[in-house]
């Protein structure tokens, strides 16, 4: 049994909404994480605009999409995943575009909370909800292999968003961007269905699986906000996932800028994140294959005890860069099992058919932890000079995570 679960057999199809998935977790990992290192240092040369400042309204803007995620959340269960990404997509391109050629603060607030909100919904909720209708029982190799499109990001985005801007400069850059997304969305569109059956193919691309474990032609589920959000579950799963996304995002984000100030000039640093994303690659996968293996519950505790391993090192007050390295090399390949185990926790917990509305509510949770990442890091520049004094914050909270997800019931609360 557990050799299909964790069995990479995915049919044509499946693999054709694999990639597909792939690329929006790579276009919204790239724009709301890897490319604020060149985003963040264009608005701060351009318009003299403070970096600790830009970092804060990263997490303003995160936290006004909340309320926006629960309803997106509501809608994606009512029209189902098709329509969700496609019109998300749609919008995300446009307001990209807005976001690369703003020219006021209010105007970059607005335009990023947009795209923080749309970027996470065609990708954390409406990708991961198709992969958990396909694959019920193997969604955790399943998103192991769609969150690696977190760490090709790294490898493909940074480097590919540098070079247009390099030659055609930084607002047509994003305009490229927002075109290359709005094509995405008619993609989605006319290819991509809801559910397995539309298809005419069963769940798990028809593996035999005790019919106990999953549930064939899924109806809509009879919960609802309200009952959700007085669910335990919920909480406790956004919470300890939140704290994850809020590391992450928060090292990553930064990391061009956290190794000059080690020294290292912007390209080599450029360089690196895209060579340590080849191994994250391989990361994503393989938390993907130990949640089948071990189950989710104990490796997302796991990947939660590795992040305030990666952070303890790198808060280390040493001269020498060798550790430093290897603490990145960590994050880049726990980054795609945050987002793997999140959405797995989610299906065990409430099944195929109260999963859209589930991680609806889920989500927005673990986005308003994320987002204060980027504050977090602000204070530890402003108040101590450093990031140091940051990354030991991040710390505290990843294991306030631990404990969360350690109290997890690890059995199905809904149908």
């Amino acid at each position: 049994m557990k050799n299909k679960v964790v069995s990479s057999n995915f049919g044509k199809y499946g693999w054709f909404l694999i990639i597909m998935c792939m690329i929006m977790q790579g276009l919204s990992a790239g724009l709301n994480v890897s490319g604020l290192n060149l985003t963040i240092a264009h608005f701060v040369d351009t318009y003299g605009w403070s970096q600790a400042t830009l970092l804060n309204y990263s997490t303003i803007g995160g936290y006004a999409s909340i309320a926006a995620s629960i309803f997106l959340g509501w809608w994606m269960h009512k029209s189902g995943s098709r329509i969700f990404i496609a019109v998300t997509m749609f919008i995300c391109g446009a307001a990209t575009i807005w976001w690369g050629n703003a020219t006021s603060p209010v105007q970059y607030l607005i335009a990023s909370a947009l795209v923080n909100l749309l970027a996470n919904g065609f990708a954390t909720m409406g990708s991961s909800n198709l992969i958990a209708n396909f694959y019920p029982r193997r969604k955790g190799v399943a998103l192991g292999w769609t969150t690696m499109g977190i760490n090709i990001a790294d490898i493909a985005y940074l480097p590919l968003l540098n070079l247009l801007i390099g030659s055609f400069g930084f607002n047509i850059a994003y305009v490229i961007l927002g075109i290359f997304m709005i094509a995405m969305s008619f993609i989605v569109f006319f290819f991509v269905v809801d559910t397995p059956e539309k298809k005419g193919l069963l769940p798990d691309n028809g593996m035999e699986f005790a019919e106990t474990d999953i549930e064939l032609q899924p109806e809509k589920s009879d919960m609802t906000i309200r009952s959700l959000l007085l669910t335990p579950t919920v909480w406790l799963i956004g919470i300890a996932f939140g704290v994850q996304y809020m590391c992450c995002s928060g090292v990553m984000s930064q990391q061009v800028s956290f190794l000059m100030t080690r020294g290292y000039d912007q390209n080599w640093a450029i360089g690196f994140m895209s060579v340590v994303a080849v191994l994250g690659c391989f990361g994503s996968y393989a938390w993907g294959w130990l949640d089948g293996i071990i189950g989710t519950k104990k490796a997302s505790i796991a990947i939660g005890l590795w992040y305030c391993v990666a952070l303890a090192i790198l808060s280390l007050p040493s001269e020498e860069n060798i550790h430093v390295l290897a603490a990145l090399v960590m994050f880049a390949c726990a980054a795609g099992g945050t987002a793997n185990l999140a959405a797995s926790m989610t299906a065990n917990c409430f099944g195929r058919k109260s999963y859209a509305k589930a991680f609806g509510v889920v989500c927005p949770i673990m986005m308003g932890i994320r987002c204060t990442g980027y504050s977090v890091l602000a204070l530890g520049l402003t108040e101590f000079g450093s990031y140091n004094a940051g990354y030991l914050l991040l710390m505290c909270c990843v294991l306030i995570g631990v404990i969360a997800c350690a109290f997890t019931k690890n059995k199905r609360i809904a149908e």
